[in-house]
């Protein structure tokens, strides 16, 4: 495709329209992501009484089913993506995890579908490693935080459509307990959504195939081939990656912990028809975190071209300051409505803060350590944090709340962990802007603000 002769599309960046283009693809396939992964949230009733499990259990499918492999996996897929093709990790993964919740649609019982949970944690694994890669080398340094907000658009969209499939499944089969599909047969209502889903996956990894593999900026072959190591590199700054980690690891923990109790928690606490819940819960974060991705995008540009110390990472910090009001206001409500805008901010205010991860994780490491830097973040979110936030919250109904306890058990175990993650993400400002500015010495840096941090950091590593 052709390259354009202005400005930054002069410097080698793909022409807007491939970019483009591309970058709806990557949507997409965020979009199923997340489809693929939460479409279980809404029919946690019919999969308990059908396999016979508890909360805990149906905790474990949500989260460290598939979440332990997903972050282990993205080591090997992100060190292929820094070297070779970031399209065929996309196509393979996309293929594996769409054949994995295919698969889903054939269990019977609670240690196949945790089996087939695990394929599609592995599958999943290559996405974000080579997507952020990619949106590094499609756009532009000034224009990347507006694309990885675009690029957010998928992954909230995901979250509310899988409410929204599974309350329109409800819906359109209310009282219909099986259906039967070409092929497959007779079967029931929630194996059925597992096989659509899938099916969907697959076809979209033919599309991704189209996408053409774009020029590596700001880096050379030598570079990859012959640059810093990744561990000597992340030894030198492990006291930034460890703050801005722990922040991020918070956030899955809430995110994702809420995400996937939310529709239960609308049918427990306010005897919610599981239609309505999926309909209205579907509806407020898809909304709410469509718009919070892209302002966050607008919000992050800006927050670096002002050359604010912490930069892009401020985003995660006022994100955790509005989640307590979020969360003591779910935890006092007793009106659904109130209940729904505590989960609008608190989606509004997740899409500003968790979609820049991918921003602030690169701007700590070298351009050839793009991928590899999202895959160690995605080995500490997935196995301590994802994994975690659904099971905990599972827990605290079982043996500490009840079932009928699930708002204090949202409420409750989410509010220390946002106030640590608040700390975290502004202890974290000072060693962040110092390893970016090690990264790339052209950004805007107070230097000699974060080198005041140096003597603690330097403690820190005689200790």
């Amino acid at each position: 495709m052709a390259y354009r002769t202005s400005t930054a599309r002069a410097e080698g960046y793909p022409s807007l329209g491939f970019a483009w283009y591309a970058l709806i693809c990557l949507v997409l396939c965020y979009f199923m992501y997340f489809v693929d992964r939460n479409i279980l949230t809404l029919l946690v009733a019919p999969v308990r009484r059908d396999l016979g499990i508890n909360d805990s259990q149906m905790g474990i499918l949500q989260g460290y089913s598939f979440s332990v492999l997903n972050g282990l996996m993205a080591i090997p897929f992100g060190w292929y993506a820094d070297r070779k093709s970031r399209r065929a990790v996309l196509v393979f993964s996309l293929a594996l995890w769409g054949l994995s919740t295919i698969a889903s649609g054939f269990t019977t019982s609670f240690t196949q579908l945790m089996f087939t949970r695990m394929g599609l944690g592995i599958g999943e694994a290559g996405l974000m490693p080579a997507a952020f890669s990619l949106i590094s080398d499609y756009f532009p340094k000034a224009q990347r935080g507006r694309a990885v907000g675009v690029f957010g658009i998928g992954g909230f969209g995901g979250i509310g459509l899988s409410y929204l499939i599974g309350g329109a499944v409800l819906a359109a089969f209310r009282g219909v307990d099986t259906v039967s599909l070409p092929v497959v047969g007779t079967t029931s209502l929630w194996h059925a959504a597992f096989m659509v889903v899938g099916l969907i996956t697959l076809v979209l990894a033919a599309m991704t195939a189209t996408v053409r593999e774009p020029p590596r900026h700001d880096t050379t072959k030598e570079a990859i081939a012959d640059g810093e190591p990744f561990f000597r590199y992340f030894q030198q700054h492990w006291l930034a990656f460890t703050l801005v980690m722990g922040g991020y690891i918070c956030l899955g923990f809430c995110a994702i912990g809420w995400f996937a109790w939310l529709p239960t928690y609308f049918i427990r606490e306010f005897k919610m028809a599981p239609i309505a819940a999926g309909v209205q819960v579907g509806t407020v974060t898809t909304i709410s975190g469509v718009l919070g991705a892209v302002a966050g995008g607008y919000i992050a540009d800006w927050m670096a071209r002002r050359g604010l110390r912490g930069g892009k990472l401020l985003t995660l910090t006022v994100m955790f300051v509005m989640w307590i009001p979020c969360a003591l206001g779910l935890w006092l409500s007793n009106d659904p409505l109130l209940s729904l805008l505590c989960v609008f901010v608190f989606t509004f205010m997740d899409g500003i803060g968790f979609m820049q991860y991918g921003n602030v994780v690169q701007e700590m490491f070298p351009p050839h350590l793009r991928a590899r830097s999202i895959a160690a973040w995605a080995v500490c979110s997935s196995t301590l944090s994802y994994g975690l936030g659904p099971l905990a919250f599972g827990l605290a109904t079982d043996y500490v709340f009840g079932a009928s306890g699930l708002r204090s058990a949202i409420s409750l175990v989410s509010m220390p962990v946002i106030l640590l993650g608040l700390a975290l993400s502004w202890w974290g400002r000072k060693p962040y802007d110092r390893a970016r500015h090690a990264s790339d010495p052209s950004v805007g840096v107070d230097i000699e603000w974060a080198a005041a941090a140096r003597p603690l950091a330097a403690a820190a590593r005689s200790s």
